[in-house]
C-alpha cells in the first residue's frame, strides 16, 4: 500500500492499485489549494542517486536532518542516506541555531539541508560553520544575495538548490566549492526546456506520477501525469545552468505596468536591514484595487511601518509604494518555514475589509 501523510485518505488509498508503489506528499507550495504529490519509489531513488553523485556522498558522511520528514526536503535525506550508506542524525528539538551548531559539532555532521529562514537565524546569531560540514543544501525559498554572502563569510558551505515536491527534490544545484553567486547546474537525469512564454518544462526519472486531489464532496481523485511537466516558474537556461527569474504568481499588474513581487520583496528586505529590522518580519502583499488593478500592502510589526515605508519610498517608483500598512506580530509560515501565501492573503483581506468598514 502507498505510504501517506493524511490519514483521512487511508480507505481511498487502499483501493488504488496505481498508487501501491507511491509515497504521497502534501505539496509544500505556499499558495493555492493543498493537494498530494504521488512519487514512486523509483522516482525517489532516482533523485537520491542524482543528488548523492552531485555531493560525492559516501558511507562516511553524516547527515543532520532538521526538515520535517513528511515533506520531501526531509524525506529525501533518508533516501539519500539509505542509498549511499551514510548515517543520519534526526533532530527532535525545536529549531534553535545554537543547538543546531552544537549538534553538528557533537555528531561530526558533514551534510545537511536547511531553508532560508534558518540561514538568517544562523547569521543573526553569528554562528560559524562546524569544520566537518562540507555541504549545506538550501532550498524552499529565495535566499537573498546579502544573506548568502553573510553566511559564506561565516564559513557555511551553502549550495543553493532549485526543485519542488513534483521533482522528488532537486533539479539544479550549485557546485561544491563554488562562489556564493555561482549559477545552479542542472543535475544529470533531467531534461529541461522553456515554453514560448518562458516557463520551465521538465522531464526525468525523478518526476512525480500525478496528483491526488480532494474533491468538493470529500472524495479523492488521482490525476496521473506522464511526459513533460510545465512548472509555474520562469527561468533562463544557458549552458546547462538554470537561473530562477520569477514565479507566475509573483507577476503583478499595477497601473498597467508588469511588476515582479519577488523583486519588490527583496527591496523591502534590504530596507529592513538598513533600518536595523528583521527582514523576515515584514513583507509586501498584492491586493485587488478598483482603480489600479492591484496595489501593494505592507505587512509588518506595528512599530516598523513608518521607517520601512519611508526607506522603501527611496528604492521603488512612486506608483508602487504601498497604499496601506497592516500590523502582524508574526508572518504565517509553512512547516518548512516558507511564507504561507494562502494564509497571509486571507489575513490581509480580512484586515483590509475591517479597515474599510471602520
Amino acid at each position: 500500500m502507498a505510504a501517506f501523510v493524511d490519514m483521512t485518505i487511508d480507505t481511498w488509498l487502499a483501493q488504488q492499485r496505481d498508487l501501491e508503489d507511491c509515497t504521497l506528499f502534501q505539496t509544500s507550495g505556499s499558495s493555492g489549494n493543498p493537494k498530494h504529490v504521488a512519487l514512486s519509489q523509483s522516482a525517489l531513488q532516482a533523485s537520491a542517486s542524482i543528488v548523492n553523485a552531485h555531493l560525492q556522498a559516501t558511507p562516511d558522511d553524516v547527515w543532520f536532518g532538521m526538515l520535517p520528514r513528511h515533506h520531501i526536503g526531509g524525506y529525501s535525506i533518508h533516501t539519500r542516506a539509505e542509498l549511499s550508506g551514510a548515517s543520519v542524525v534526526w533532530s527532535s528539538r525545536k529549531w534553535n541555531p545554537l543547538a543546531f551548531c552544537e549538534a553538528c559539532l557533537h555528531h561530526d555532521v558533514t551534510l545537511t539541508s536547511l531553508v532560508p529562514t534558518q540561514i538568517y537565524d544562523l547569521v543573526s546569531a553569528g554562528c560559524k560553520a562546524p569544520p566537518t560540514l562540507r555541504a549545506m543544501l538550501v532550498g524552499g525559498g529565495a535566499l537573498s544575495t546579502t544573506l548568502n554572502q553573510a553566511a559564506h563569510a561565516l564559513g557555511w558551505p551553502i549550495l543553493k538548490t532549485y526543485g519542488m515536491t513534483e521533482t522528488a527534490s532537486q533539479v539544479a544545484t550549485q557546485l561544491r566549492g563554488s562562489a556564493s553567486d555561482a549559477p545552479l547546474v542542472v543535475l544529470p537525469g533531467w531534461e529541461t526546456d522553456l515554453t514560448t512564454d518562458g516557463f520551465l518544462r521538465l522531464r526525468g526519472e525523478a518526476l512525480f506520477s500525478g496528483y491526488v486531489e480532494e474533491q468538493s464532496d470529500d472524495s479523492f481523485r488521482f490525476a496521473p501525469h506522464q511526459g513533460w511537466f510545465t512548472t509555474a516558474d520562469r527561468v533562463s537556461l544557458h549552458n546547462n545552468t538554470l537561473t530562477f527569474l520569477a514565479r507566475d504568481c509573483d507577476r503583478l499588474k499595477i497601473k498597467g505596468e508588469l511588476v515582479n513581487l519577488a523583486n519588490l520583496r527583496a527591496d523591502l528586505e534590504a530596507v529592513a536591514r538598513s533600518c536595523m529590522r528583521a527582514p523576515t518580519a515584514s513583507t509586501l502583499v498584492a491586493v485587488d484595487d478598483p482603480r489600479d488593478g492591484q496595489a501593494l500592502v505592507l505587512v509588518a510589526p506595528q512599530q516598523d511601518h513608518a521607517p520601512l515605508l519611508e526607506a522603501l519610498s527611496t528604492r521603488i517608483p512612486s506608483f508602487l509604494r504601498p497604499k496601506r500598512a497592516i500590523s502582524l506580530d508574526a508572518l504565517p509560515r509553512t512547516a518548512l518555514g516558507k511564507l504561507d501565501e494562502t494564509c497571509l492573503a486571507k489575513t490581509v483581506d480580512a484586515l483590509t475589509r475591517e479597515d474599510c468598514q471602520s
